[in-house]
């Protein structure tokens, strides 16, 4: 499941398993909606190349077992959220950008629909904004993380790669 984020240079990590559409973080005050959201590690955003070795322990000790987030870092990912209207927004970018349609790797997110995550690699040295108005439901992630396909959402769904791999 996460083997090409790897083999493509991407650096990832674990984050907290779903159990009955719950996290298992262990904070009463989690929110629903991080569920399986959320990473293991305080430091994540420090995220090493993990070796071979390091990977084998993650899954030997259950850390990749519903799913594993992963660094924006060089990256763009056009988050689109159908629910808050991504659909539209996505339309209207295309439109402006039909580049965004040939995009190489395409997941559709775990809340289904048409909500997906775009990736593209973020020029060098360029700032990115976050939310650009006009396009409604849309963020534009250039920091942070994303869930990564193969892992599992609160809902029951899977984040699917549906163009490239």
């Amino acid at each position: 499941m996460h083997q090409g984020y790897r083999e493509a240079g991407l650096r990832i990590f674990p984050i907290w398993p779903i159990e009955n559409g719950r996290c298992t973080c262990g904070n009463p005050q989690c929110p629903e909606e991080a569920a399986g959201k959320h990473p293991r590690a305080s430091n994540w955003q420090h995220t090493p190349e993990w070796s071979d070795e390091q990977v084998d322990n993650f899954e030997t000790y259950g850390w990749f077992e519903t799913g594993f987030g992963v660094l924006c870092r060089g990256l763009l990912v056009v988050d689109v959220d159908e629910r808050n209207g991504g659909d539209v927004g996505l339309e209207k970018l295309i439109q402006d950008f039909p580049e965004v349609a040939g995009c190489g790797f395409v997941v559709r997110t775990g809340s289904g629909g048409k909500s997906r995550h775009y990736y593209f690699k973020a020029p060098d040295g360029v700032s990115l904004m976050g939310k650009l108005d006009g396009y409604k439901g849309i963020d534009f992630k250039s920091s942070g993380y994303v869930v990564g396909a193969g892992s599992l959402h609160r809902s029951g769904n899977y984040y699917e790669a549906v163009i490239g791999t």
